[in-house]
């Protein structure tokens, strides 16, 4: 699990990008607020074109690619993935949206809305995807973000 403070690191840094800064802090090509760090959690082993990420109920990082929802782990908390578990097999095309909900994952892709099962909340799914609607997937004016609704 990465810790919170971290998280919001990454995910600020990219907004900077374009922030005229007084006495540049510059990581990695990234113009930073002072405070700011940037830092690779996990390698192009265990992450590679990723299309999605979201963080599990436990705060562990989920990441999805073409054929690939991997869970990314750091087991000895030092703050950079040293294991990636594949969750599930698929989805082929790519989960363009990745959602956890408890411990269910829900995501779009393989032309549809599906979930995977995971009743005991482990690192992995417990059978196959299933399909909840069907909707254009796998292409830029497709279906992408899942997010819960004001209502739930």
């Amino acid at each position: 699990m990465i810790p919170t403070g971290r998280l919001l690191v990454i995910c600020l840094s990219f907004s900077v990008l374009t922030t005229k800064l007084v006495g540049e802090n510059i990581q990695l090509g990234l113009r930073l607020p002072e405070g700011f760090e940037v830092f690779e959690y996990a390698n192009h082993e265990y992450a590679n074109d990723i299309y999605t990420m979201t963080t599990d109920p436990k705060g562990q990082i989920t990441v999805a690619g073409r054929g690939y929802i991997r869970m990314l782990v750091d087991r000895d908390k030092n703050g950079q993935a040293d294991q990636a578990i594949q969750f599930p097999n698929g989805p082929l095309d790519g989960a363009m949206g990745l959602f956890w909900e408890n411990n269910t994952p829900f995501f779009t892709g393989d032309s549809g809305l599906h979930c995977y099962r995971n009743e005991n909340g482990h690192l992995h799914a417990d059978g196959p995807a299933k399909q909840l609607a069907d909707m254009k997937t796998g292409g830029e004016h497709s279906a992408h973000a899942i997010r819960r609704g004001p209502d739930g």
